[in-house]
C-alpha cells in the first residue's frame, strides 16, 4: 500500500492512518467529509474500489464502505476535507426522562 502525500495525510484521522499501517487489507466503514455537496462525488467514491452506504446533506458528507487502500486513496482528491473511521454512537441516557424521574 502507499502512503498518501503529506497534504493528503492533513485530511486522515489518525486512527484510519494507524488502521492501514496495521493491516492494509482491511474493510473499513469511514465518512468522507466534502468541500461542497456529497452527492455528485459518489461515482468517484465508486470508481476508487467503495460502496457509498449514505450521503448526508447537513455537513457534506459520504458514507462508504471497503478496502482501508480506497478510502486513503480519496485524500489526494481536492473535493475531500477529511477522512475518519464511520464509529456507531451511542446515547448514554435520555436527559428528559432522567429530569421527569422515568
Amino acid at each position: 500500500m502507499t502512503l498518501p502525500s503529506a497534504s493528503a495525510k492533513s485530511k486522515i484521522e489518525d486512527g484510519l492512518l494507524a488502521l492501514a499501517v496495521r493491516d492494509p487489507q482491511a474493510r473499513v466503514r469511514a465518512l468522507v467529509r466534502t468541500v461542497e455537496a456529497a452527492g455528485p462525488h459518489s461515482a468517484d467514491v465508486e470508481a476508487a474500489g467503495l460502496v457509498v452506504r449514505r450521503v448526508l446533506r447537513l455537513v457534506p458528507t459520504l458514507a462508504v464502505e471497503g478496502p482501508v487502500a480506497g478510502v486513503l486513496a480519496l485524500a489526494e482528491r481536492d473535493w475531500v476535507r477529511s477522512l475518519s473511521l464511520d464509529r456507531e454512537v451511542r446515547a448514554m441516557g435520555n436527559p428528559a426522562s432522567e429530569r421527569r424521574g422515568t
